[in-house]
């Protein structure tokens, strides 16, 4: 009868790979440079996994075929660096495996899968091994504490400067989130801690992460619409414009200026409204506070967990988009996104905001806003993805509604992430877009002063 062949998973660098399962451990070693082309030549790369309920431990070319490392779909994380501890010969690792895989056919217990974990002690199997059968090399035991370097990134404040958080190796990352959120001012909700490109799960612990002395973590803000701001331009002075705006339940909003009132309707989706007396030179009056003002202002983040099924559109009747946008869930793929170096990035983006009819105070605020992002992510060495949302899907997410009715209603958002080298391949190509077609902008119109024109612009950095 025909056998299934195995697989493995081998990870690196937040990335993924299913093969073959390899017959010896060398063979899994070559197969990981394979695979992860950006592993250095030069450096020494070794596989640890997770048994059980164990820490993440190092495996060792002797257990290879042992029993518990041959389950199918095995995942294997690709790390770079000195070994974590050397083990016994293989007649020592041989013998604890067969132990092991009798006692799991037997009472596959909690207190059998124990006997599996990385600790400071020899498993019992290799303390029995005499001296003259076998000479065990000393376990390296990992310090007691680590060092945790934080840098906090939200394109809403300037940088911070990182601060370090001491931490023992079995304290729940959850625990590490608390530090963070009272050092910050900031709900402990908010809080996402990411390392080399990956969440960390708060039930996670530095030791099951296989953490060294001291590693970087990154707190980067929750998923929002970063500074959206609507600009009013009638044609002649209007006393009194409303303007309206409906988020749907994947979106919440955190913020608003001028203050405005937020009501949450039965169907889970949050509205707020301003009336504002407007120039046709753009600046407003908001009637509430009698504060004067170049634009609105409102900011929107996405729960924690947003829910699985897909937005539903409004009740007035919309067109529907080619393409959904869900706050909680933004699309950023090769199939959708194209792909920039930051030196050409920032140059194709004021040329895609002017024809998108951004004039020039709001290209100058767009990039300034964001440039932090940008920077940021140039400085991991990553290329930048990103488009820009379609109007009306956009509109289905966030509804805005003037009276009287404007002319023409001009909406901008961007969706942009860092993209490391090794994944820059099939991207579409910026200067094959245009951008205006694809978000659906009349330019034409824009430009004329006899009309009434809304300009909104916003964006969201998509690190989920």
């Amino acid at each position: 009868m025909a056998t299934s062949t195995r697989t493995i998973v081998l990870s690196y660098s937040g990335r993924s790979v299913v093969i073959p399962r390899p017959s010896t451990y060398a063979d899994a070693l070559a197969n990981a440079r394979i695979v992860f082309p950006s592993l250095a030549p030069e450096t020494r790369i070794l596989l640890t996994t997770t048994v059980g309920l164990t820490a993440r431990c190092e495996v060792v070319e002797e257990a290879w075929s042992a029993p518990i490392l041959r389950e199918d779909g095995k995942v294997f994380r690709v790390e770079e660096g000195k070994p974590i501890l050397t083990l016994a010969p293989s007649s020592a690792v041989a013998s604890m495996s067969a132990q092991k895989h009798s006692r799991e056919e037997g009472d596959a217990t909690s207190s059998s899968r124990k006997q599996a974990r990385c600790s400071q002690s020899p498993p019992p199997a290799l303390t029995s091994q005499s001296a003259a059968e076998t000479t065990t090399a000393p376990l390296v035991a990992a310090p007691r504490k680590c060092t945790l370097v934080i840098r906090t990134y939200d394109p809403q404040f300037p940088l911070r400067e990182p601060f370090n958080i001491s931490a023992l190796r079995t304290t729940r990352l959850a625990k590490i989130n608390q530090v963070v959120a009272q050092h910050l001012g900031v709900s402990l909700t908010e809080v996402r801690l990411w390392w080399e490109g990956e969440r960390l799960d708060p039930g996670a612990t530095p030791e099951s992460m296989n953490f060294g002395d001291e590693e970087t973590l990154e707190f980067i803000a929750e998923l929002k619409a970063g500074k959206p701001v609507i600009y009013l331009f009638p044609p002649s002075a209007l006393n009194s414009v409303q303007v309206d705006l409906t988020l749907v339940p994947e979106w919440t909003f955190s913020a608003l200026y001028p203050l405005s009132d937020v009501t949450r309707g039965k169907n889970g989706r949050s509205s707020t409204s301003w009336t504002v007396a407007a120039s046709p030179d753009g600046n407003l009056v908001d009637k509430a506070s009698s504060l004067s003002l170049s634009y609105l202002f409102w900011e929107a983040h996405a729960p924690s967990l947003p829910p699985s099924p897909p937005i539903l559109p409004f009740d007035t009747p919309l067109p529907l988009p080619s393409t959904a946008f869900n706050p909680g869930r933004p699309s950023l793929n090769r199939s959708n996104a194209a792909l920039l170096p930051f030196t050409s990035f920032l140059s194709h983006l004021d040329k895609a905001l002017t024809s998108l009819s951004l004039h020039t105070p709001a290209r100058n605020d767009f990039v300034t806003f964001w440039l932090p992002s940008f920077v940021r992510i140039h400085g991991r060495g990553q290329q930048i993805a990103f488009r820009f949302v379609e109007q009306a899907a956009y509109e289905q997410a966030a509804r805005l509604e003037v009276e009287p009715r404007p002319d023409i209603v001009t909406r901008v958002f961007l969706l942009f992430k860092g993209v490391k080298e090794e994944d820059s391949d099939g991207w579409r190509k910026a200067e094959e877009v245009d951008w205006a077609e694809e978000v659906g902008v009349e330019q034409g119109k824009f430009g004329d002063e006899k009309l009434f024109r809304v300009l909104e612009w916003g964006g969201m950095e998509v690190v989920a």
